[in-house]
């Protein structure tokens, strides 16, 4: 039986190692990304308790989806250059669905398919027929070892029962609801690695699409007010009441607000009359959006 656990942290030292010999930019960078790993699997964990349709799994299905939210994150280790910048439209989630299969020659539908589906933001992918999967421009980027790998982890699923079916999907959703959550808990950390004028702006576009219910786009981000915007809209795509519940008591979105207010705040030499008016309305706008987020909550 592999040491899963440390296999992970030795994919991620490795290629930390690796990468920091060319650039002390990302120096560390994979590491995070290993401790933001352990964070997904602990809030995965305690939604699995918490949320009633995961109540029932036999504990070897429960070890399934412990598996999967440990290794949902593994091809971040493959997403940068020998000079330590990202490859562009590199899809970690399939990355990682690939590294599975060889490492491990993994067939474990429900793992491959949340570990595939993670990072994108249509979690409807796997139902899509060979054709339809064929046309969609995400797998049109894929190299064609990734293409078959996908084609065959999409005829599996397929060819399963509608049972078998919707505990994949149940799977694909959690390990989703845990790395939205997680991400939205370490912005403390994560806000300030966007390359982002910290001055206090929240764009138009931004702060609309939020208010729209829809995902910002990182093209549309403009400042690192529209930053921690972002990580607000991800509140609109949780799946499971648990975890949203868990996000309000904990007063996340709150929390998220004061953070970025008291960053620039101190990030500003001078505050003047014109700058303490924009930080006002940067502050009303993060009000709408928290009092939007916990009034569709609680109707």
């Amino acid at each position: 039986m592999p040491n899963y656990y440390t296999d992970v942290l030795d994919v991620f030292r490795a290629a930390d190692i690796y990468y920091t010999r060319y650039t002390a930019l990302n120096k560390d960078w994979l590491m995070l990304k290993y401790f933001h790993t352990l964070q997904v699997v602990k809030v995965g964990e305690e939604l699995m308790q918490s949320e009633p349709i995961f109540h029932q799994l036999s504990k070897m299905d429960k070890q399934r989806v412990s598996l999967a939210l440990l290794m949902h994150d593994i091809g971040r280790a493959f997403e940068l250059r020998e000079d330590g910048s990202k490859i562009e439209g590199f899809q970690h989630g399939a990355a990682g669905m690939q590294w599975l299969i060889d490492t491990y020659q993994l067939n474990d539908i429900a793992i491959l398919s949340a570990v595939l589906v993670h990072d994108q933001t249509d979690m409807d992918f796997l139902d899509l027929s060979e054709k339809d999967l064929c046309l969609h421009p995400r797998f049109q980027k894929l190299s064609d070892t990734l293409q078959n790998s996908v084609l065959t982890v999409n005829q599996q699923y397929h060819s399963l029962s509608n049972k078998d079916k919707q505990f994949v999907k149940n799977v694909c959703y959690l390990v989703k609801d845990a790395d939205t959550l997680s991400n939205i808990l370490d912005y403390t950390f994560i806000i300030p690695y966007r390359n982002k004028p910290k001055i206090p702006v929240i764009s138009d576009k931004v702060f609309n699409r939020a208010i729209q219910r829809e995902y910002v786009l990182f093209s549309d981000i403009q400042t690192f007010a529209d930053t921690a915007v972002s990580y607000m809209a991800w509140f609109w795509k949780f799946t499971y009441n648990a975890t949203i519940q868990w996000a309000l008591k904990e007063n996340v979105p709150e929390k998220i607000k004061e953070y970025v207010l008291s960053e620039i705040k101190n990030d500003v030499a001078n505050i003047t009359p014109q700058i303490q008016e924009q930080i006002q309305k940067t502050a009303d706008c993060f009000d709408e959006l928290i009092k939007q987020i916990r009034n569709y909550y609680t109707v």
